[in-house]
């Protein structure tokens, strides 16, 4: 029960835009009430023949562990 209850308690949504197709930017939100959080959250992505870049940034209150959270991923397409 405790497990189920977690999972109705969060809540993430967001938008991507592809500009181009090489270029992407993201907008969300990440809600969990149970753990008091909810921060927007910011990307973009980069694409250019098959190697490709995303950034994510969570925002946040001062303090909290997740705030000014960024995340870097590089992928290869084969």
């Amino acid at each position: 029960v405790g497990s189920e209850m977690c999972i109705r308690d969060r809540h993430n949504f967001g938008m991507e835009y592809w500009y181009s197709s090489y270029f992407a930017l993201r907008g969300g939100y990440y809600f969990d009430k149970t753990g008091k959080i909810s921060n927007p959250t910011f990307g973009v992505g980069l694409r250019f023949s098959n190697y490709g870049f995303d950034f994510g940034y969570t925002s946040g209150e001062p303090g909290h562990p997740l705030t000014n959270t960024m995340r870097f991923s590089m992928n290869v397409i084969f």
